[in-house]
């Protein structure tokens, strides 16, 4: 899909917005300075380029600016009244929900279609750095060395952060694995896909983040649901080599289960759950201090963590969070976003909805339990893929639109002269 707008890019000009992609994709599971690297240059490079930032401009009125509304607005708001009240400085707070969830989700989609990475390409870079995190977290578990030097207490995180995030990432890459199998003419790239999808369960599994666990069993059976009539078409010998993966997958599986720390690992996150989890705790705790300043919320400087630790625990909901920090307010206009999002990828006709869909949704079960939308750099990466494939869609059906009404025009014209040339004739 392209822009009516030609960016005409160099090609200097446009293997460096793929480097920086390419950058952003393989650090953001991980923060650290590389990522901070891509995360400001990318927007800037779009916004240097005389090329892509013409194309910005072109989609900004319906991708920056509504982003900017929704997302970002309300905590700004949030933020002035608070130095208003406490004379106190500004943070940097309004300034990052911005560049992080507005402007860089819009800077992606603009590179991506000016360097020429289409959403397909995007989804395999994901693919081949999430199976990079995924070996280096189920290596580091069955070796019992931890990477960053923090023990999980046999949860698989390898080189990030945490061990939710982790599971987050490897529930996103199988459902990504999962819509290429279905996709996949040749059975070389079905036997591909369902090794990735085998390997991102298992490292999924191996977190123990009932989050991302819940959040993919769920999301998949929709998924399913979804290609049902796909599956119905498909022939015998289609399924042969999926089936034969499956079927190492659980055998594989079961050995895993029959290793006594790997299952005592599981029983025990999802019996804690049962019982009652601490997150009970923490979200009565935030939802008294949310009570305080419904409408507009506070800044995150002046909400009081939950006392666990050193630094505390956050309010582990998306959705509390959001209240938190932007009253009902931004929760509110959250939810429009996440509706409106929904709304453009339904009404189009992009192939590559069939898994912004699924995304979207995990990343909405996911933050029933866990993260904020504001300060997890992996909601937030997987989110703004989402929004990239969305801001594909919405410039795909707004040139649609063009074509249809330039052509609706051209043939009154056409119809206009006709009827002159009778009357005259």
């Amino acid at each position: 899909m392209r822009s009516t707008h030609d960016p005409h890019l160099s090609t200097r000009a446009r293997y460096f917005l793929i480097t920086l992609i390419a950058l952003w994709l393989l650090t953001f599971p991980t923060k650290g300075v590389l990522f901070q690297l891509s995360l400001y240059l990318l927007p800037l490079s779009v916004l240097a380029l005389k090329g892509t930032r013409t194309l910005l401009r072109e989609h900004a009125p319906y991708t920056l600016l509504p982003l900017t509304l929704l997302l970002c607005l309300p905590v700004l708001v949030s933020e002035i009244l608070y130095v208003l009240s406490a004379h106190t400085g500004f943070s940097k707070e309004p300034f990052s929900a911005f560049w992080r969830l507005a402007l860089f989700p819009s800077a992606l989609a603009t590179a991506c279609i000016a360097s020429g990475v289409s959403q397909k390409k995007l989804q395999y870079m994901l693919l081949g750095i999430a199976m990079l995190y995924a070996i280096t977290g189920l290596l580091s578990l069955m070796t019992d060395m931890p990477l960053d030097g923090r023990d999980w207490g046999g949860r698989a995180a390898g080189l990030v952060f945490n061990p939710n995030p982790f599971g987050l990432l490897m529930a996103a890459a199988t459902l990504v694995s999962v819509h290429l199998l279905l996709g996949a003419a040749r059975r070389g790239e079905q036997l591909v896909a369902v090794i990735f999808a085998w390997v991102f369960i298992v490292a999924c599994l191996a977190s123990g983040s009932r989050s991302a666990v819940l959040g993919l069993v769920t999301t998949l059976l929709l998924m399913l649901l979804w290609h049902c009539r796909k599956l119905y078409g498909f022939k015998p010998r289609d399924y042969l080599i999926p089936l034969s993966a499956i079927s190492i997958a659980v055998i594989t599986l079961a050995y895993l289960f029959t290793q006594a720390d790997f299952m005592t690992t599981l029983t025990q996150r999802f019996s804690q759950a049962s019982r009652g989890d601490i997150r009970l705790e923490i979200w009565t705790y935030y939802l008294k201090q949310a009570a305080e300043n419904p409408l507009l919320g506070l800044p995150s400087r002046a909400i009081a963590r939950f006392p666990w630790g050193d630094t505390g625990y956050g309010a582990h909901n998306i959705y509390l969070d959001t209240l938190l920090r932007s009253g009902l307010i931004g929760l509110t206009a959250l939810l429009v976003c996440i509706a409106a999002v929904i709304r453009i990828l339904i009404a189009s006709t992009n192939p590559e909805k069939t898994i912004a869909l699924p995304l979207l949704f995990l990343l909405c079960l996911f933050g029933l339990f866990s993260g904020s939308i504001y300060s997890n750099e992996m909601i937030q990466g997987i989110f703004a893929i989402v929004l990239s494939i969305a801001i594909f869609s919405l410039l795909d059906m707004r040139q649609q639109q063009t074509r249809m009404t330039e052509h609706d025009v051209g043939r009154s014209q056409a119809s206009g002269s006709s009827e002159s040339e009778r009357r005259t004739g």
